[in-house]
């Protein structure tokens, strides 16, 4: 492999990496913002994250009914947003 395609490849890992880390942080943001201008405080600027530690221990509850394309969304979703993120220059 040459330089230039390792140092693309490393680029995009990064941006990759950046855009997961700080989506919670930019929600929360906008969220803080929502409640500034309704004269609120809002939440605290972790909370994006405290959020996704929840989540990420709630036990996953899926029908006996439900089919292949249920289980499979989430991970094509999160596959396509990481792909996006490579495409962004």
């Amino acid at each position: 492999m040459s330089g230039a395609t390792v140092s693309a490849i490393l680029t995009a890992l990064i941006q990759v990496l950046l855009i997961l880390g700080l989506s919670p942080l930019v929600n929360t943001l906008l969220k803080k913002w929502k409640a500034n201008l309704q004269g609120r405080q809002g939440p605290p600027w972790l909370q994006g994250y405290f959020d996704l530690l929840k989540y990420f221990r709630k036990e996953t509850v899926i029908s006996d009914q439900a089919s292949w394309l249920f289980l499979l969304t989430p991970l094509v979703v999160f596959t396509t947003v990481c792909a996006a993120s490579m495409l962004i220059p």
